[in-house]
């Protein structure tokens, strides 16, 4: 069950640096402003930090898995809107905008859940192995998806990108799917 927790959790956040690359690039074509494109920061971070504060608890009070169904389900349908409208073309400054604020508040929530899951499903002493094969798991993401997103637009363009990252949200919501319950009881 763990392995499929990682697996779900390394693929959706490749795909989500990718998108990340994605966005930007799209805000600066559409905008020529490396404003806007620093904007997308802002819209990023505020709902990280405002749904951070109630993710872990709300991941606390419920099933963590079903919790992280949702906010997963949430972030796959926000790839999807961005894939959609980079095939449909559309110039939408604020759509783009709107998306990052979602996935940041979203990300807020799946993330604190995702990790409470990990001591529900190994034991106490493999732990601290699981921490650092999650961190490896982050530090891949954080390095290949960039990079990745650079040949994937280079290449096919930034509807690829999002359609990948779109992919990848499905990869993670199967492996979230094949979990066990994990009701509050019994922390």
């Amino acid at each position: 069950a763990y392995r499929r927790l990682w697996i779900g959790s390394t693929v959706s956040f490749l795909g989500a640096q990718m998108t990340g690359v994605a966005v930007a690039i799209q805000v600066y074509v559409l905008t020529g402003s490396s404003f806007a494109v620093g904007a997308i920061g802002i819209c990023m971070l505020v709902p990280m930090i405002v749904f951070g504060l109630y993710g872990g608890a709300v991941a606390d009070v419920m099933d963590r898995r079903r919790l992280a169904l949702m906010s997963s389900t949430g972030l796959a349908i926000t790839s999807v809107v961005l894939a959609v409208q980079a095939f449909a073309g559309a110039q939408l400054l604020w759509l783009l905008y709107v998306c990052v604020a979602l996935q940041g508040a979203l990300t807020a929530i799946n993330n604190p859940t995702r990790m409470a899951m990990i001591p529900r499903l190994l034991p106490r002493e493999l732990l601290t192995s699981a921490n650092a094969l999650g961190q490896l798991g982050h530090n891949l993401g954080f390095t290949l998806g960039p990079l990745l997103a650079g040949v994937v637009i280079g290449w096919f363009g930034l509807q690829a990108a999002y359609t990948l990252d779109a992919i990848g949200f499905g990869v993670a919501l199967y492996t979230l799917y094949r979990l066990p319950p994990m009701p509050v009881a019994g922390d």
